[in-house]
């Protein structure tokens, strides 16, 4: 690997542990000072399969299937990756270390969430767009 692809590589990694590390701390912080008004989600998003244990090891698969993706995408695409890696890894973590996503963000009318889902969603979001532009020849989003 070319030294400049491995400083990307390297970079993006590090972005995916800063991330973790900071929405974990944003949960720590958010239990720690709110406690029983913070919300404690054992689906996926919006509560969607709450209650079903399939769902842990589900979400797992997933955060191994964008790892894998990651190593192989466009370098381009590589930290908007390594940003949706980071959310789903931080969330995996806490389906299997506490049983349940805190979710801390409430806004109202709309269900609570927490850094790491909007991190998946943007980058998700961005990169669709991207995918989207690339394929129909119109201007590359960089």
């Amino acid at each position: 690997m070319p030294p400049t692809q491995n400083k990307r590589l390297s970079f993006a990694l590090f972005l995916v542990l800063l991330l973790v590390v900071i929405d974990q701390l944003g949960k720590d912080l958010a239990i720690r000072h709110f406690g029983p008004i913070i919300s404690g989600n054992t689906g996926g998003s919006f509560g969607v399969l709450s209650g079903f244990e399939f769902y842990k090891y589900a979400s797992l698969i997933l955060t191994i299937v964008i790892f894998v993706y990651f190593l192989k995408c466009k370098t381009t695409d590589k930290v908007l990756v390594a940003i949706m890696l980071g959310g789903a890894l931080s969330n995996t973590i806490d389906r299997f270390a506490r049983g349940f996503v805190v979710d801390y963000i409430s806004l109202p009318y709309w269900p609570s969430f927490n850094l790491a889902d909007t991190l998946i969603f943007v980058s998700a979001l961005t990169l669709a767009y991207k995918t989207i532009r690339r394929s129909s020849g119109g201007p590359k989003l960089n």
